[in-house]
Formats: C-alpha cells, structure tokens, sequence
C-alpha cells in the first residue's frame, strides 16, 4: 500500500476516536483476541505505547476493553471483526468490516444474528480487571 493512503487510514482512524471525547460520551465495549497482544506491528515500542493506550483509555468510566484469552481456542470472533451501535433512539445498527469494504447492516434480522455473535464472544472474554492485567503483563514484554 503506497505511504500516502497508509497515512490516510491511520489519520482517517485517529479522527474516529474524537467519538470518545463527546459529552456525554459514548459506551464503547470491546473485545480482542489475546493475538493482538503478542502480534508485533509496528514494533516494539509501537505495540508497547498501544497497549499501555489501552490500559488509559479503561480508566474513563465509559470504555471497557476485554481480552478473550488463547486457551479459549475457537470461538464466534474469529470469524471477523463487527461493530455494533445502538442509539439513544433509534434501531441498532451494525458495521462489518473487510478487506475490500466496510458493510452496514441495519435489518433486524441481520443485527439479530450480530447480537447474537456479540454475546458469545463476549462470553469468552476475561472481566476487565484480569483483561487490565493481561494487558499490562503483555506491555512489559515490549519493553
């Protein structure tokens, strides 16, 4: 990928996170894959200074972050990254994301079955608190 599209995502990416800083702010729960914690992009300090943004960003009370650890061997997530956001008012609405392009979803049934799949990976994740430590753990190894 030529540089200058490399900097646009990453920018495009930066922008999105401006989300968090609203008031009131949003609810954001995430679940990784314990891999992107030893995966080494961008090297050492890159991954270092990610995870410790990590560790920052589950101090505001709004943001919760879990790990789903390797001994969990397979499970829904795996099958690819989802988003899903639900409005004050409104229907949920989902966002699938890909190598090609990124997909809305917004008919029900379909933000039903995401749900669905929502609920079993987050079944798999760790409480915050030993996602914290993982993290944390996985921060000084970057060192």
């Amino acid at each position: 990928m030529p540089a200058d599209q490399v900097e646009e995502i990453v920018a495009s990416r930066i922008e999105r996170q401006e989300v968090l800083e609203r008031t009131p702010p949003p609810l954001l729960v995430a679940v990784i894959d314990y891999t992107v914690l030893e995966r080494p992009i961008g090297g050492p300090k890159t991954m270092q200074a990610q995870l410790l943004r990590l560790i920052e960003l589950t101090e505001r009370p709004n943001i919760h972050i879990h790990v789903v650890p390797k001994t969990v061997g397979g499970y829904t997530g795996l099958s690819g990254p989802f988003v899903i956001a639900s409005p004050f008012e409104g229907k949920d609405v989902a966002y699938l994301d890909n190598q090609i392009k990124g997909t809305v979803v917004d008919q029900v049934t379909e933000v039903g079955l995401l749900n669905e799949a929502w609920e079993a990976v987050r079944s798999e994740a760790l409480p915050q608190q030993q996602t914290l430590a993982m993290i944390s753990e996985a921060a000084k190894q970057w060192t």
